[in-house]
């Protein structure tokens, strides 16, 4: 079953798929995601990928710290209760945990700053510090996709760009 506009508007959905070899996470932070997600495939792949182990620890994880800083804002703006390293922690933490499964984890840029120039697409916010992108810690079941790039690198990309 598609998911309803009105769902993907109101839910923060975690879908996953493999981007020029590269296990990839996203987080819709209440707006699009690839077409070709379903409840149902989203379901199957989320199973799978919860019993995936671990295979980066703590130290092996980058962070994207320019776009993390630019999420926070956000956060310290509207939360004035919380302490920035606690809003820092609870913000990146489903991010780390998917690192630490080998994937490149993102999150949807809600352009809530202004003149945000990736405003509707995905920033990576962390990953494996080393060979990131070649690594298969599974036979994961996600469509697979290539997106042109002058490099290999995948920092920001599109849901608009994927078509199966």
């Amino acid at each position: 079953m598609a998911y309803t506009r009105q769902y993907i508007e109101t839910h923060d959905i975690d879908w996953f798929c493999i981007i020029n070899g590269q296990y990839i996470h996203g987080a819709s932070n209440c707006g699009d995601i690839p077409p070709f997600i379903t409840m149902q495939s989203n379901r199957e792949v989320m199973a799978e990928v919860s019993r995936a182990p671990f295979i980066v620890g703590e130290d092996g994880l980058e962070y994207n710290e320019p776009e993390i800083e630019r999420q926070l804002a956000f956060v310290s703006n509207y939360h004035l209760e919380i302490t920035k390293e606690a809003a820092r922690e609870r913000y990146l933490m489903t991010f780390k945990l998917m690192a630490k499964r080998g994937f490149c984890s993102f999150d949807r840029v809600t352009g809530l700053q202004e003149g945000e120039a990736n405003k509707g697409r995905y920033v990576w916010l962390v990953r494996p510090r080393e060979n990131w992108n070649l690594w298969k810690p599974f036979n994961l079941r996600a469509p697979s996709f290539v997106i042109e790039r002058e490099k290999r690198d995948i920092d920001v990309f599109d849901v608009r760009e994927l078509y199966l």
